[in-house]
């Protein structure tokens, strides 16, 4: 013992002092405080609301993901619808208010939407009449080689063999072939035919008889002027035997297509020879041909339309 801590112990002022170690104490003090923060408890909602943060926002990644792949794999929107007709005649009524009524066997392709379109686009392969709503948007109809431009009428395209027929019932269409582009305007009344690039005014075609042969011969469509004296000679033919079967498929397939029609139940004697003057107007040939026992026939749709049936049978 040194003789400092000899004073102490002698000393009455400070007989209650006791050494203090500064670094014991010192690892007490952080003893206690490490006790402390060990017994803290985190509250409950902190331990919840983090793990509900991660689903929600794993469940919207995928969400995500799933929504973009089906934005890249959605089917593109239909534009355009084709039909065939497999009925006597199919109504198709445009958005616009157009209105195509297609005969049987014939397809037509047309918009089902004109948005973004530069015009009102129709393909057609086959027969059909055409009724067309006006429109700032132009109306054109792809006809095989030929395109027909409407302005708004109506109309009915059909097609003959190698050859293209155009009636115009109302207003204005303008018919241009694609390749050589030759055009021609047509109005009401006009009726008129396409075939090996010439266009031909149908209401200017004349039948010729050839009195030596049986079959009805239809003029070239390149039609000329007729002088007056033509005219008086066309007059003066008589009557002649044909065949009916050539009359029924030539006069009036090729003259009358769109006035006259054949009942679906009626048969007849191809061979079947009738006499009759071929350039008198349509209801007196069908009233010869009735007397003569060999057809019958009933009104159409229009005014001047015509079925024509087998006769009926006379019970004896």
């Amino acid at each position: 013992m040194n003789k400092f801590d000899s004073i102490i112990k002698q000393s009455h002022e400070i007989k209650d002092f006791k050494n203090f170690d500064i670094d014991s104490e010192w690892d007490q003090f952080m003893h206690i405080l490490e006790k402390e923060n060990n017994d803290f408890v985190v509250p409950k909602a902190t331990t919840t609301i983090r793990p509900i943060f991660k689903f929600f926002g794993s469940l919207a990644a995928v969400m995500i993901v799933v929504l973009v792949f089906l934005i890249a794999l959605r089917p593109e929107p239909k534009t355009r619808e084709s039909v065939t007709v497999t009925d006597e005649q199919a109504i198709i009524k445009l958005i616009d208010g157009t209105v195509i009524t297609a005969k049987n066997g014939s397809n037509v392709d047309y918009p089902l939407s004109f948005n973004g379109e530069k015009e009102r686009k129709v393909i057609l392969d086959g027969n059909a009449s055409f009724d067309v709503t006006r429109s700032i948007l132009p109306f054109r109809v792809y006809f095989g080689e030929l395109m027909v431009d409407v302005i708004g009428t109506s109309f009915s395209l059909e097609e003959d063999g190698s050859s293209y027929v155009f009636n115009i019932f109302k207003g204005v269409v303008k018919v241009t072939h694609a390749e050589s582009n030759k055009g021609i305007t047509l109005s009401k009344g006009d009726k008129y035919t396409f075939q090996n690039g010439e266009f031909a005014n149908l209401n200017e075609v004349k039948v010729e008889v050839e009195e030596k042969e049986d079959i009805v011969v239809v003029k070239s469509p390149k039609v000329t002027q007729m002088t007056k004296v033509q005219v008086e000679e066309k007059k003066e033919v008589k009557s002649s035997v044909y065949k009916l079967d050539s009359v029924l498929k030539n006069f009036f397939k090729k003259l009358h297509n769109d006035k006259i029609k054949l009942d679906k139940k009626f048969k007849y004697n191809k061979d079947q020879t009738v006499k009759i003057d071929l350039n008198q107007p349509l209801q007196d040939v069908l009233i010869s041909l009735k007397s003569q026992g060999v057809i019958d026939f009933y009104k159409g749709d229009c005014d001047d339309c015509y079925i024509i049936k087998a006769p009926e049978k006379i019970e004896k």
